[in-house]
């Protein structure tokens, strides 16, 4: 079995895989009051996961960008919080990937991140 699924469909395992949680707070919901007390609305607990690939087959990147297309899409990964595999939507803004050329072989694509 895969370490991650992407809209159900098995990718290529990550070299690094960096899981974060972190609070959302509605937009004036931190501060101190005027007895400087602390307050704070927490809306939302969110998890990020943050990966890196090694060289890959130019198809194995071609199946890992095609299933995040999508504005939201759905990942299956290792939850450190639950100690078991989670589910849930996850979302990208960018993906980048230096290329590894050789003229006389396919290229590579390596360490998208």
């Amino acid at each position: 079995m895969a370490i991650l699924q992407i809209n159900k469909f098995d990718v290529a395992d990550p070299m690094t895989l960096t899981w974060d949680i972190y609070d959302l707070d509605s937009e004036d919901g931190a501060g101190r009051n005027q007895e400087g007390l602390m307050f704070r609305d927490r809306v939302a607990v969110k998890r990020k996961l943050n990966c890196t690939w090694g060289p890959l087959e130019p198809y194995e990147m071609s199946v890992l960008l095609k299933q995040m297309d999508d504005v939201f899409f759905t990942i299956r990964y290792p939850d450190a919080h639950d100690g078991t595999y989670r589910e849930g939507p996850f979302s990208v803004c960018a993906r980048s990937f230096p290329l590894s050329l050789s003229f006389s072989s396919p290229p590579l694509l390596s360490h998208y991140t």
